[in-house]
């Protein structure tokens, strides 16, 4: 798919930009104030897919029918439009991960389903977090996919997650390009993304259940997954957090948001909130879990599509189990 000439400039004109930040860390700062205990977004219309959250306690959200980046301060019960994203071409924007540490936003875009996929990205987009302004943008190879989820490691090293095409794309240079890491039958329907304590790379299926580690091969250009023993089901798993304690927090969309805790090919599960409507993603500030309660299931029935189901939600949840 071809991409429009703003979307390739920006690729080198950030490669500079982006490879200052690579590498670059901080001290976490602490929490700017007490979080609220529920985050709306008012215009229904918007439907978030994903949502993030910096060291300071704002809340990141994208919308997956405009090119928005919404943004809730800390301690806010609210998230307002934050900025555009047309100047990165932007197209659905699912995953968002926010690295506070380098000050950087990575968005994910999709063209599929979008008015002209021809002019919309379909990979990443870096942007700043202090000022918005744009780092560079990454097409995915060949401008095929859905891009879904992001990870970033502690060397900088960016994963990303393609629903469609069942693979999992790496941005090791700051110069780009994305790479194909993981492909491979079991990926289908890979949707979550994190790194555990170890530095170990998950990965989930919404479409199998599964829970799959990506071991690198040992030139390190390639990864095979390999899956893990549950010690339940995973309800269609979505979005993907790593915890402080080094555990995952994923959210189902069977209801619920559940813990991970991996040792070796086993990973126990447990259950710290449910009672969800089809919950996407989750983020994590604090000792609480955010849980995005998106109503995106709204949008895709196509007697309702178009119509207001009301203001999303961001729920708060304590990280320990019920």
């Amino acid at each position: 798919m071809a991409m429009q000439p703003s979307v390739g400039k920006a690729v080198s004109a950030g490669a500079a930009a982006l490879g200052a930040f690579f590498g670059l860390w901080a001290a976490s700062p602490a929490l700017a104030s007490e979080p609220a205990n529920e985050v709306i977004i008012s215009d229904g219309l918007l439907f978030p897919e994903s949502l993030t959250s910096t060291p300071d306690g704002a809340l990141l959200f994208g919308s997956t029918t405009t090119s928005t980046i919404l943004r809730a301060e800390p301690g806010a019960k609210e998230a307002s439009p934050w900025f555009d994203g047309k100047e990165a071409a932007l197209g659905r924007v699912l995953g968002v991960l926010a690295d506070g540490q380098r000050d950087m936003l990575w968005v994910c875009s999709s063209a599929q389903d979008t008015a002209k996929p021809e002019e919309s990205l379909t990979g990443l987009a870096a942007f700043r977090l202090s000022d918005q302004s744009l780092i560079g943008t990454f097409p995915f190879p060949d401008g095929k996919g859905l891009c879904n989820d992001i990870a970033v490691d502690e060397k900088g090293t960016v994963y990303a997650t393609d629903t469609r095409e069942a693979r999992v794309l790496r941005l090791a240079d700051p110069a780009g390009p994305m790479e194909v890491w993981s492909a491979d039958p079991l990926l289908e329907g890979v949707d979550g993304v994190a790194i555990a304590s170890d530095g170990s790379i998950y990965v989930n299926s919404i479409v199998s259940g599964e829970l799959l580690r990506l071991d690198p091969a040992e030139d390190g250009k390639s990864a095979d997954p390999v899956r893990l023993t549950l010690s339940r089901e995973l309800g269609k798993p979505d979005g993907m957090r790593t915890a402080p304690d080094g555990s995952l927090i994923v959210a189902e969309q069977a209801g619920r948001v559940s813990r991970i805790e991996i040792a070796g090919d086993e990973a126990r599960i447990t259950t710290i909130a449910e009672g969800f409507t089809q919950p996407p993603a989750v983020t994590i500030v604090g000792d609480r879990a955010y849980v995005l309660q998106s109503n995106l299931f709204f949008n895709r029935d196509p007697e309702r599509k178009g119509t207001d189901p009301g203001p999303a939600r961001a729920i708060a949840v304590p990280l320990k189990a019920s």
